[in-house]
């Protein structure tokens, strides 16, 4: 052979290497698309893995197969998702976002060893029991104490009423838990709790005996249906306490412009809640979020946006690592020897033996001044 064809074989040699065919990793989401219960908040979840996978992919020089699973507010439909998980051999999933989900979910994929990781259940039920559920949210159980602290020490009341609802799983262990550390921090502070069901939101009874009682914190941990039908309720009544929420109330642009802008009794709101990240974070991760997000969709992010894409990160690295046989067993146990890091909801994150997660809770005041992060928890 010739110098000149030498020379080209291994120019051409180099190029080829250069432009290997990428790994190929297979990824799966699972929410409530079929259901317009909470559209906003699924649509955005689904965008922050989809800037995710942009950003892993270029990172890694990987090609991420993701798939979507859809269900609505039925059981059979939830079924019908895990079933053809388990069809396509898909060993890692994010989702679902209510804990009542993923404790089903996780049910029906566990005898398949199928991670579920989900961004936003934050009931540590979901993983009891279940070796192969994760959440990357903080835990409602270290969340409960947290807010209960704040409220104990911050907010100077002789008595909080606190609303539940019972045939939630994610508000009936959050009141209940935040009843009980209230209760051991300040057994002098009368607590008032009124229980309640979803379909039947009367708060009549429970605004009168709140205001009967002088209650001046009123802690509504549940999702954004309840606070929405407490609030209005209340200002028919005149009645404006300083309001205690996490997660379950949507995003903070929403809550600000629904009961303060577009509220005749916007002046007198005043709240307090847990939320996932820090709106006003500089961080890489967050430049990150930020400009591949804008490939995906040209609005701005919000918090699912974020807790979505950091999961997604999560999960896609656990994939990318631990393929082959015997997927689900690896994909668990990286799961919980890693510490993830780079993120934009937290500085670090671990995930406990029992699937909960260990990060930043970001406490945010949301009244007529705007929308202002009081701290970090």
């Amino acid at each position: 052979m010739r110098i000149k064809e030498v020379i080209c074989a291994v120019i051409a040699s180099i190029l080829n290497l250069g432009i290997a065919e990428a790994k190929t990793v297979e990824v799966g989401y699972v929410f409530r698309i079929h259901d317009k219960y909470d559209s906003n908040a699924i649509s955005s979840m689904v965008n922050g893995i989809k800037a995710a996978r942009i950003a892993f992919e270029k990172k890694m020089n990987v090609k991420i197969n993701l798939k979507e699973y859809a269900y609505d507010n039925n059981l059979s439909s939830l079924t019908k998702a895990a079933d053809q998980i388990i069809k396509d051999k898909v060993k890692i999933v994010i989702g679902p976002e209510m804990s009542d989900e993923a404790i089903v979910m996780g049910d029906l994929l566990s005898s398949n060893k199928t991670v579920l990781i989900s961004p936003t259940a934050s009931n540590p039920k979901i993983s009891k029991g279940r070796p192969y559920v994760f959440s990357t949210c903080f835990s409602d159980k270290f969340v409960s104490k947290k807010l209960a602290v704040f409220t104990a020490k911050r907010l100077k009341t002789k008595s909080i009423g606190v609303l539940r609802q019972v045939d939630s799983t994610y508000s009936d262990f959050l009141a209940t838990s935040f009843k009980k550390y209230i209760n051991d921090l300040k057994p002098e502070v009368k607590i008032i709790e009124k229980a309640y069901l979803g379909n039947s939101m009367s708060f009549e009874n429970a605004i009168n005996e709140f205001k009967s009682n002088s209650v001046g914190v009123v802690a509504v941990l549940a999702y954004e249906g309840s606070l929405l039908e407490f609030v209005n309720q209340a200002n028919l009544k005149d009645y404006h306490p300083i309001l205690i929420g996490s997660d379950g109330w949507g995003t903070n642009s929403k809550i600000h412009d629904t009961f303060v802008l577009k509220s005749s009794s916007g002046q007198s709101f005043h709240a307090y809640r847990a939320t996932y990240w820090k709106r006003e974070g500089k961080s890489r991760a967050a430049n990150d979020l930020k400009k591949y997000l804008n490939i995906v969709t040209k609005k701005n992010p919000n918090e699912w946006n974020a807790m979505a894409y950091d999961t997604a990160l999560i999960a896609f690295r656990a994939a990318y690592y631990n393929a082959g046989s015997g997927a689900g067993d690896k994909i668990r146990k990286y799961l919980l020897k890693t510490t993830f890091s780079n993120l934009v909801t937290t500085k670090k994150l671990k995930i406990n033996s029992d699937g909960t997660s260990e990060k930043d809770i970001h406490l945010y005041r949301i009244d007529k001044s705007g929308v202002n992060h009081e701290e970090t928890l």
